[in-house]
């Protein structure tokens, strides 16, 4: 039996823990329930006590040897579930959530209802639905080319494009690894999508007119930079060559070629501002 911590001591938490303990086909037992309201500590909701508040939930997922946490709390917003989470994620504990009041039609609590966290439960806004059509025609049966392309930013900018059926992809990057494993990847699932890699740098002015000119792309979504701000700033000389001159270079090409679209994804971040 899985020992459960509950999240949240009110309506949610006291329907929760009466489903789970008449559930005979359950495989959870509610040990334990936190709330912030100081005056909730020490009450029984259903027969689970009431023991602290979320912010110490380490000390009593040990205490009570605990293998999964619940948020119990369906009227919570999303800067309410971000800060429970964070106070969680130092336990090694399994946390799920149950979903808000707009998605318990009837108001009613049940165990199948139990999901895991999701990263709509913890974005600081609304999550921004795509215009996908608008997407496709800007992107479908074109020539696109990703600098930086198998960076962290620049493959997951790969693996949306190939969602829209482009003419052709190609992946720019000055180091092979990366770039190599992306092509596997998206070969592998995309096979009838034209894909091809360029293993070369932004630096070089001249090897970048050689690309432009014999690829033609329509798109260019530039995402090769230097992105581990510390490092750079201990290193600023390599920052410059990478993110301004060879922004600026991947620039010149576009106008140059007459590109049709130059996506710039930001080059420059921000730490402890």
């Amino acid at each position: 039996m899985k020992r459960i911590l509950i999240i949240g001591g009110g309506q949610a938490a006291s329907m929760l823990v009466k489903e789970i303990k008449e559930n005979a086909q359950s495989s959870m037992t509610p040990v334990a329930i936190l709330d912030d309201d100081k005056s909730k500590i020490g009450l029984n909701i259903n027969g689970v006590k009431i023991v602290g508040k979320t912010k110490d939930v380490l000390t009593y997922t040990v205490k009570y040897n605990i293998d999964e946490i619940i948020i119990a709390i369906p009227s919570a917003n999303r800067k309410t579930i971000n800060e429970i989470v964070n106070h969680v994620k130092d336990t090694k504990c399994k946390l799920r959530i149950l979903p808000g009041m707009y998605e318990l039609a009837d108001g009613k609590v049940s165990i199948k209802e139990i999901r895991d966290v999701n990263i709509e439960d913890l974005l600081g806004r609304e999550e921004i639905k795509l215009d996908t059509d608008e997407i496709e025609t800007f992107i479908k049966d074109k020539t696109i080319l990703v600098t930086g392309g198998g960076g962290s930013i620049g493959s997951e900018l790969c693996r949306q494009i190939c969602h829209f059926g482009p003419k052709k992809l190609y992946i720019l990057d000055n180091y092979e690894n990366n770039a190599y494993d992306l092509d596997i990847e998206l070969k592998r699932k995309y096979e009838n999508l034209d894909i091809e890699v360029i293993i070369a740098t932004v630096r070089d002015e001249k090897r970048l007119d050689d690309v432009f000119k014999s690829i033609n792309p329509n798109v260019v979504f530039h995402a090769a930079a230097h992105k581990h701000v510390p490092l750079m700033e201990a290193n600023p000389i390599e920052a410059i060559k990478n993110n301004i001159y060879g922004t600026l270079n991947t620039i010149n090409m576009a106008k140059k070629y007459n590109i049709e679209k130059f996506v710039l994804i930001s080059t420059d971040k921000a730490v402890n501002p």
